[in-house]
């Protein structure tokens, strides 16, 4: 896994795509949350994002927990 800090210049759907957010940002946006093209307009009005990039041998906490 990779951390990641972008910032609203940095996102675009290609940046974000897949990655998992690290933190929560309201109840529209909660930690763990796979990003998509769908949370671009919100995630571009904040300051900036932490997001982890998982690697191939990387499980989203969800499915590890199960």
């Amino acid at each position: 896994m990779r951390a990641l800090r972008l910032q609203p210049g940095e996102l675009t759907a290609k940046a974000i795509e897949g990655r998992v957010l690290t933190h929560d940002l309201g109840r529209d946006l909660r930690k763990g949350t796979v990003l998509t093209a769908a949370h671009l307009d919100r995630l571009r009005e904040l300051p900036e994002i932490h997001v982890a990039e998982l690697e191939a041998r990387d499980v989203h906490e969800d499915e590890a927990g199960v």
